[in-house]
């Protein structure tokens, strides 16, 4: 049985993510021209999205690595690296906060299409890698 290495499982998810960042960046032009703050609204939102993301990932390998080490050193250096992620995933969450309290003053467009960077990346890119993983089976 074949097995694909870490990056190339990410791979579905990077270009589902910059496809989407592309696509996000046209519907804030198109429409209406909402200017460069609406793009701005989009870009920012999307990329703390894909932080957040990037930190959750970086946890949940940072907690399957602790528990199947044995060695101390190995073991310290994964408490380290799940604290450092774990706290990065509070800012974010801290941060969505603070924005979505401060979305009142943008247009429902980039608002809209920045937050649903939550749900298009994970979706269209884990059925990307499905894909794969079915492939590889």
């Amino acid at each position: 049985m074949a097995t694909r290495s870490y990056e190339s499982k990410a791979k579905p998810f990077i270009w589902v993510s910059l496809v989407w960042l592309l696509v996000g960046t046209f519907f804030c032009l198109w429409p209406v021209n909402l200017g460069f703050l609406s793009i701005k609204w989009f870009l920012g939102l999307s990329f703390l999205c894909l932080f957040d993301f990037l930190s959750l990932s970086k946890t949940l390998q940072a907690m399957v690595e602790l528990a199947n080490k044995a060695h101390l050193v190995v073991r310290m250096r994964t408490v380290f690296s799940l604290v450092f992620w774990s706290v990065a995933k509070l800012i974010c969450l801290g941060l969505f906060i603070v924005l979505l309290m401060k979305a009142r003053s943008i247009h429902f467009t980039p608002l809209f299409l920045g937050v649903g960077t939550l749900l298009v990346v994970p979706w269209v890119g884990g059925l990307l890698w499905r894909r794969g993983e079915v492939k590889y089976a």
